[in-house]
């Protein structure tokens, strides 16, 4: 008799003890999605603007290639903007995208994997922005003289220049985050963009999707 009732008293207690961890698991959810959502929310926000931004950047370096058709000088630095606003609005693209799949019912470890993914998205997305944009300053160059004040950058410049002034804008951004770091490191906000540009935020978010991976059992 005893032991009955101490089989009904485990069992009670096991169902006591299933019925805390289900509830402890909904409260982690919940909390877990609301530190979560308005974040990414105002992410996807930001970042569809931000993709309007490129559509009209689109518009106006279509306005300039249909009024330069068959001048090559000037069609080329524009093909290789419009190909770099079109790598940059499927990024942005694909950031907004994650952003809206986060199931606000799913597993716990589940939106923490879109999350950490999105930490590692978004360095990577402003390091290869910044650097590939800044690299293709001499088109910018090109493209920007004559299309705002219709001056041929080509017949006031030499080659020599040209070369020059690609090389510096490769190196502007490298040369850029050295010196804040030497000289500005005082500033928050470019202690933010030393740590973003130069890669430790990158390295950080990725050792952290690592972890959750690992937790998920995801190879």
């Amino acid at each position: 008799m005893e032991l009955d009732t101490m089989r009904e008293s485990w069992a009670a207690y096991d169902r006591k003890l299933e019925a805390s961890i289900a509830l402890n698991r909904r409260v982690l959810a919940e909390l877990q999605t609301r530190r979560v959502a308005r974040p990414l929310l105002r992410l996807q926000i930001l970042t569809w603007l931000h993709v309007g931004a490129w559509v009209l950047m689109m518009g106006a370096l279509g306005n300039f290639l249909a009024s330069h058709w068959g001048e090559l000088r000037f069609v080329a630095p524009c093909v290789l903007l419009q190909l770099y606003a079109v790598a940059n609005m499927v990024a942005l693209g694909q950031m907004a995208m994650t952003a809206a799949g986060l199931d606000e019912n799913g597993a716990v470890v589940a939106m923490q994997l879109r999350v950490e993914r999105l930490r590692v998205m978004r360095p990577r997305y402003l390091r290869w922005s910044v650097g590939s944009g800044a690299a293709l300053g001499m088109a910018w160059m090109v493209v920007a003289v004559e299309g705002l004040v219709g001056l041929d950058l080509f017949s006031v410049v030499n080659w020599r220049w040209m070369a020059a002034y690609t090389a510096g804008s490769a190196l502007v951004v490298p040369v850029t985050l050295w010196v804040c770091e030497r000289f500005f490191s005082g500033s928050a906000f470019v202690r933010m963009m030393v740590e973003e540009l130069g890669g430790r935020n990158l390295r950080q978010a990725q050792a952290a999707l690592a972890e959750v991976e690992e937790f998920a059992g995801i190879e």
